[in-house]
């Protein structure tokens, strides 16, 4: 029976689903309790989606397992804020989806930043 237990419980520690929580809960007492329950259910959904979508990323890495969970912790613990950024991203595609694809090129070949919609370029 201890042994039974024992197994469940490095089952459920093991799971992204905990480190989705954890990282959420963790997030939320340090940063905006302000924002009560809802601000709390904010952090919850972003965690755990991030945390099953990086589980399903890391599964052929071949990392090991501590470090497999220290990256599925680390990106739960900045999840909302990655998802706020996709979503700042989606919306300037919705309005120029070839200026956002241009910057986001030359972002990553180390190019200087450019200026926002209306701004110089220049």
């Amino acid at each position: 029976m201890k042994d039974d237990i024992r197994q469940w419980l490095t089952e459920v520690a093991a799971h992204p689903a905990t480190f989705g929580i954890s990282a959420a809960i963790a997030r939320w007492a340090i940063g905006d309790r302000a924002g009560g329950w809802r601000a709390l259910i904010g952090y919850m959904v972003a965690s755990l989606l991030v945390a099953w979508a990086m589980s399903f990323y890391l599964m052929d890495e071949g990392l090991t397992q501590p470090r497999a969970a220290f990256w599925l912790l680390l990106m739960s613990f900045v999840a909302k804020d990655l998802l706020v950024a996709l979503a700042g991203l989606a919306q300037q595609f919705r309005v120029d989806p070839f200026g956002v694809l241009a910057r986001v090129q030359q972002a990553l070949r180390g190019g200087p930043p450019s200026a926002g919609p209306g701004g110089n370029d220049k």
